[in-house]
């Protein structure tokens, strides 16, 4: 004879299934009031997106952005300038540490060296000058000039205050005692405008065409030369009583900004 067993659901089956009841009692007696508010919220949503949507495609607004996004572009834009600026200045301080480093480096520890810094040239046929500003009532006349290369390109023909002036080598008014060569023979070089010849050499003097010519200057320790230039050519006077040499002196202001005056 076939057995029947009791089935019993799980208690929380019957929960579930009481709350499911109630709602869709509340639902029937409130006439849809659920339903209703959801219907109303979604209606709200749809219309607040409409609002925004047609605030930020509206032309009023399009046009305030574009000025906003203008004007960000040109705050970016001064910045990246003056960054550039900003890059360019620190490139133009490295290379006049450079050379004040190697206007440094020419000065003799024995002397009375000034480091001097170029204002303004004067590089005209009928005057080859330099306004150099020094310390005050430091500089001297007649006071050698070397440039950041080791070169000397002239002498200091007056001081005001702080202001020195240089006569170039080149000047026609220029003359400096010199010394040419491995012999060390004399000579004077003297300005011709443009170049530099070198006069008073001895016809005997073994001067060639490449020798180095050097400006001595005296020091504690003894003489010092400085380098002024090289032989570029030799003949003799028409008389055959002294050689004259034209020597190679240029790009001696090139990228100048430090000098040093000894």
């Amino acid at each position: 004879m076939r057995q029947y067993q009791n089935e019993v659901f799980p208690a929380h089956y019957v929960v579930y299934l009481v709350l499911i009841i109630g709602c869709c009692s509340f639902e029937y007696l409130s006439g849809g009031l659920v339903h209703n508010g959801m219907q109303a919220l979604r209606k709200q949503v749809i219309s607040r997106f409409d609002h925004v949507h047609k605030h930020y495609s509206s032309k009023a607004f399009q046009a305030k952005l574009l000025a906003a996004l203008e004007a960000s572009n040109n705050d970016l834009s001064l910045e990246n300038h003056r960054l550039r600026q900003y890059i360019m200045d620190l490139e133009s301080l490295k290379q006049e540490n450079k050379q004040l480093k190697a206007s440094i480096g020419h000065a003799h520890p024995d002397q009375h060296n000034i480091i001097a810094r170029l204002e303004r040239v004067y590089n005209y046929p009928s005057a080859r000058l330099l306004y150099v500003r020094t310390p005050d009532h430091k500089a001297k006349p007649g006071m050698l000039v070397i440039n950041n290369r080791g070169m000397l390109i002239g002498r200091v023909r007056a001081v005001t205050g702080q202001t020195a002036q240089v006569l170039l080598a080149q000047d026609k008014r220029s003359a400096i005692p010199v010394v040419v060569g491995k012999s060390k023979s004399s000579a004077i070089a003297v300005g011709v405008g443009a170049e530099i010849e070198l006069i008073h050499i001895p016809i005997d003097a073994q001067v060639r065409k490449g020798d180095q010519v050097k400006v001595p200057s005296t020091t504690k320790e003894g003489l010092k030369y400085y380098a002024f230039g090289e032989v570029e050519s030799v003949q003799a006077t028409p008389d055959k009583t002294f050689l004259i040499a034209k020597i190679k002196h240029r790009d001696t202001l090139k990228d100048i900004e430090w000098l040093v005056l000894i």
